[in-house]
């Protein structure tokens, strides 16, 4: 329903243009229920087809992500906890050394601020279970860990001068890393297509003009998610919806469909990693993951049952785990 011919210039997809009023003479062919059937399936665990699970791990692999979780930024794992978290002073990071040349980082593990269009800073929310996941995937890889600890006064991914940037900038020129993966989090149920069947369990950022490690990076990352049956794009446009309603679309003054894209371009730390490498005459692969959350760690005060909770969080960290280490 979409046109999304890809531009030979880069490697941003052409932003798709649906006028509202195309939406009208298919509301009776069932694309409100299609809407609602398909965010519903982005929250059920029981929807997808995964191959078959190390199940005796999977208690012991959410076990970790959650001592990570509580340690770093949410200590009574609340909702209330991702201002704070567990920073003593603004903007403080926590650090964490490995053996493998290869830096994860989650700038975004607690609630940050970022500027609306009139200048005034606004609350974003954290993405919730990047910290713990990266710790686990830290000690289980041996890759470097990066993370926000709380107490943030802007935002690491948007501003271009910041001291989680400066570091990050750092680290990759002295331990000779060759793959920066950003891990970030993001609602379920996004879509591209009002025809679509099923939302995207991960999205990823390589930036307009990526390094070819960077391609090769992702495309080994949507193999991988293929193989659990995630559904995931590179650079993909998706359909804004309401914050406070996720079954109502937004639309632009002009009557045409509001679309988004998760590219990770000039401004994020995904970019600012490249331009390090590239200025230092490294090569480095550098992506910004977006999972879904159904495949992260949640807030014990967010509904979700256990087994949910379990599964749905070892298969966002085997999903990583695989990517570094292959």
């Amino acid at each position: 329903m979409t046109d999304m011919t890809s531009s030979e210039s880069d490697h941003i997809p052409v932003e798709p243009v649906v006028h509202r009023r195309a939406l009208d003479g298919l509301l009776s062919d069932g694309i409100v229920d299609l809407h609602y059937e398909r965010l519903m399936r982005a929250k059920d665990i029981d929807s997808y087809a995964f191959p078959r699970l190390a199940r005796s791990r999977i208690p012991a692999v959410y076990e970790q992500i959650e001592q990570g979780e509580r340690e770093l930024v949410a200590p009574r794992l609340s909702k209330r906890d991702y201002d704070r978290g567990t920073a003593r002073r603004g903007d403080e990071l926590a650090i964490f050394a490995g053996e493998r040349p290869v830096l994860i980082t989650a700038e975004h593990a607690t609630a940050h601020y970022r500027p609306d269009g009139d200048w005034v800073l606004r609350r974003k929310a954290p993405d919730v279970g990047t910290a713990g996941l990266g710790y686990a995937l830290h000690k289980s890889t041996g890759a470097h860990l990066m993370t926000m600890r709380g107490r943030q006064y802007g935002d690491a991914n948007y501003q271009e001068e910041h001291v989680f940037k400066d570091v990050m900038a750092r680290l990759i020129v002295e331990l000779g890393i060759t793959q920066v993966i950003s891990i970030h989090g993001m609602k379920a149920g996004k879509f591209n297509d009002f025809a679509d069947e099923r939302a995207y369990d991960v999205l990823l950022g390589i930036g307009p003009n990526p390094h070819p490690t960077s391609i090769r990076t992702a495309e080994r990352i949507e193999q991988i998610a293929a193989r659990f049956d995630l559904r995931i794009a590179t650079n993909e446009w998706f359909v804004k919806v309401a914050d406070d309603d996720p079954l109502t679309v937004e639309v632009n003054p002009d009557g045409t469909v509001v679309f988004n894209g998760f590219h990770a371009p000039f401004y994020t730390t995904r970019a600012c990693a490249q331009r390090v490498a590239e200025e230092n005459g490294l090569e480095l692969a550098a992506v910004q993951v977006e999972l879904s959350d159904l495949f992260r760690l949640l807030p014990s005060d967010v509904r979700r049952a256990r087994r949910k909770r379990l599964i749905g969080t070892y298969v966002g960290y085997r999903l990583l785990q695989r990517a570094i280490e292959g």
